[in-house]
């Protein structure tokens, strides 16, 4: 009877340390991957705001460029 009693607290014990691993290890890949989503997602902005950064000083450029060439052909006509 002793034995059966040492068995079954034995299993149960097992189990129950069995689960709380298994979720403590669930919850750490959980971890893991919302880290890994996160990090390619802030690369994904970084890399979106670099084109529109890219974008933008293209658009100042050209209107610079734009800006003198008007300035010289009013300056040439002498308005």
């Amino acid at each position: 009877m002793n034995s059966i009693l040492i068995d079954f607290w034995v299993q149960t014990f097992a189990g129950i340390v069995g689960g709380f691993v298994g979720v403590w290890l669930a919850l750490i890949m959980d971890r893991r991957r919302q880290a890994r989503a996160e990090a390619v997602r802030e690369q994904e902005l970084q890399q979106q705001y670099a084109r529109a950064r890219h974008t933008v000083m293209g658009s100042v450029v050209k209107n610079s460029n734009e800006t003198s060439r008007l300035r010289i052909r009013i300056d040439e006509r002498g308005i």
